[in-house]
């Protein structure tokens, strides 16, 4: 008989289980976010992981579509329809990028949380995310929707649902509430707490800006001196053009993936806010009991 009939078949090993992790308890403010860059530090290869296959691909689309755009410019000339239509699709990339960025992250802590702590592989957490996206979509329009109008009509209030609406993806990650109730629910739990929560949240975009910032100066500064050195625009338009455009891309697709790359550190303390809240407001010490219950079963 052949060795490689008697030879055992080897055993797929399975994903490495991370240390416990304390996702249903109460957090203060500071709580939220030093324990939040610890999940991040624990979890790092899983989380950057699908950002970096999913999210930087269609990064890299829309920067070149944007530079496209950009390189039409040229001094006596308009961008024509073909130009715009390669604008509209860039931005819509990034847009895109930034909705499968956050469902990603929300996914990746719910498998987290309700795995024992084992790390999903890519393919298994864009299983998850593939079935759950029609109902991301839908409470990213809705919340889209309110918010804009009500930055047209009111303005002020557009920035209490912005905070209010940090809320609807953890709720779908993490309860699977429906599209109605992620909204619903984000006002109910978000009422008496939502000075808290705009701190937290806006203390994070700050810091966001501030990291994106010191990445994005220098860059631009390096990109704009190599790629406008010597653009005469007057005696040579489409060469100038072609540098402009190159120049906006490069600083586009920085910028984007950086924020893309920072977004992991907004998401997951917003998350942990919210069970935090849920854990205060609604069942205090019960959530924890049922937790395997509760978050088994998809609906």
């Amino acid at each position: 008989m052949s060795s490689s009939v008697t030879a055992p078949k080897a055993v797929r090993p399975a994903a490495p289980e991370a240390p416990p992790f304390a996702f249903r308890r109460v957090r203060d403010y500071s709580e939220c976010i030093s324990d939040g860059f610890q999940f991040i530090r624990l979890h790092w290869r899983g989380l950057y992981r699908p950002l970096l296959f999913v999210c930087v691909p269609l990064k890299v689309v829309a920067a070149v579509l944007l530079g496209a755009f950009f390189r039409s410019m040229a001094p006596g000339t308009g961008p024509g329809a073909r130009n715009f239509l390669s604008m509209f699709l860039g931005y819509a990339l990034m847009v895109t990028a930034y909705f499968l960025a956050s469902v990603l992250v929300c996914e990746y802590m719910r498998t987290v949380m309700t795995g024992d702590g084992t790390r999903p592989g890519l393919p298994q957490l864009w299983r998850e995310v593939r079935r759950q996206l029609p109902a991301y979509f839908a409470i990213g329009l809705v919340t889209t929707l309110i918010a804009g109008t009500s930055f047209f009509l009111f303005i002020i209030p557009c920035f209490f649902m912005l905070v209010v609406f940090q809320f609807s993806y953890p709720l779908r990650a993490f309860e699977r509430a429906s599209v109605g109730d992620c909204i619903g629910r984000a006002f109910s739990l978000v009422w008496g707490r939502w000075w808290a929560t705009a701190a937290l949240f806006f203390t994070l975009v700050v810091l966001s800006i501030i990291l994106n910032t010191a990445v994005d100066v220098p860059a631009m500064l390096l990109s704009g001196f190599g790629s406008l050195s010597g653009a005469d625009w007057m005696n040579d338009p489409e060469g100038a053009s072609a540098r402009y455009g190159l120049f906006f891309s490069l600083v586009t697709l920085i910028s984007s993936v950086t924020y893309l790359l920072l977004m992991p550190f907004l998401q997951v303390p917003m998350g942990l806010h919210m069970l935090s809240v849920l854990e205060k407001k609604e069942s205090p010490g019960l959530l924890s009991d049922v937790q395997r219950f509760s978050l088994g079963a998809d609906h």
